[in-house]
């Protein structure tokens, strides 16, 4: 990953690793710079958990569409509604609306 000034120079750049586990699901990131992010996966697929630099947010479904987000204690972060497709993320007293 690199950034650049205005004039297209090359401000820093950042090697990026990137880890898969046997079904090609992405399982870890980590960086040069010291991030780190963990993913887990039901056997369906579904993604379950990520943990980002120590903090994890658990991820809850029906079926295939995620509904909640909860923080590592269980509380909510996160309501997703859904009709035919995603339309509203509701986020702590933010609500997000989708087209």
């Amino acid at each position: 990953m690199m950034n650049s000034t205005a004039d297209g120079s090359i401000e820093d750049a950042m090697a990026v690793y990137y880890t898969y586990n046997g079904y090609g699901e992405l399982t870890e990131v980590e960086t040069d710079s010291g991030l780190s992010a963990v993913y887990t996966y039901d056997v369906t697929g579904c993604r379950q958990s990520k943990t980002v630099n120590g903090e994890t947010t658990r991820h809850i479904w029906d079926g295939d569409n995620m509904v909640y987000e909860t923080d590592g204690g269980g509380a909510a972060k996160a309501k997703y509604y859904r009709a035919s497709k995603l339309i509203a993320q509701k986020t702590g007293t933010a609500t997000s609306y989708y087209n």
